[in-house]
């Protein structure tokens, strides 16, 4: 079963990274007098090599990384806004385990054939059996399942209610409007 903990701190990672007010050096600690400029030169050579990946895979991205034992962080377009495509499956999870008593997830969902969309690689050996929304919670955030992330959306009460938990823990940027595979369609 999934455990509550690895949820919570997957979901807090994942707010983190996602977070629309990030900055380009945080320090936690008081560092010598040389820590911003060795920051700043780090954050030069980041940027640089994101932009040179971008232009080799003729792609946009977006990065924020966070250092927890310094406080550093390192961002490339980090006040830019991206499709969120599958990392939106971690938050979903997260708002599964928030909304829904533990006990219920070992609550078995049953669906059939006609709730499978396309790559279901979990979802589709259980047609008929139904999973677990603890199973369900896996299958979308480890194997990217996009029928567990529509059966979890479902049980929430639908991508209007996981809008409103969103936004009741503060999230007010990241949107959601569909189900799997179209919203992957930016």
């Amino acid at each position: 079963m999934l455990n509550k903990l690895k949820i919570g701190t997957l979901l807090l990672l994942t707010l983190t990274a996602c977070s629309p007010n990030s900055v380009h050096s945080v320090t936690s600690n008081p560092q010598p007098a040389s820590a911003p400029v060795q920051q700043s030169a780090t954050q030069a050579t980041f940027q640089q090599t994101l932009a040179n990946l971008e232009q080799q895979y003729q792609a946009r991205i977006g990065v924020y990384v966070w250092d927890t034992e310094t406080g550093h962080s390192l961002s490339y377009r980090a006040d830019e806004r991206f499709a969120y495509a599958s990392t939106f499956k971690a938050l979903l999870a997260g708002a599964v385990l928030q909304s829904l008593p533990e006990k219920d997830l070992n609550r078995t969902i049953s669906y059939s054939q006609k709730d499978l969309v396309s790559y279901s690689p979990e979802t589709q050996k259980y047609v008929g059996k139904g999973m677990t929304i603890a199973q369900l919670c896996e299958a979308a955030v480890r194997f990217s399942d996009n029928s567990a992330t529509n059966l979890l959306l479902k049980e929430l009460g639908g991508v209007e209610q996981y809008q409103r938990i969103l936004r009741q823990l503060g999230d007010n940027v990241t949107h959601t409007n569909r189900l799997e595979p179209d919203l992957n369609q930016a």
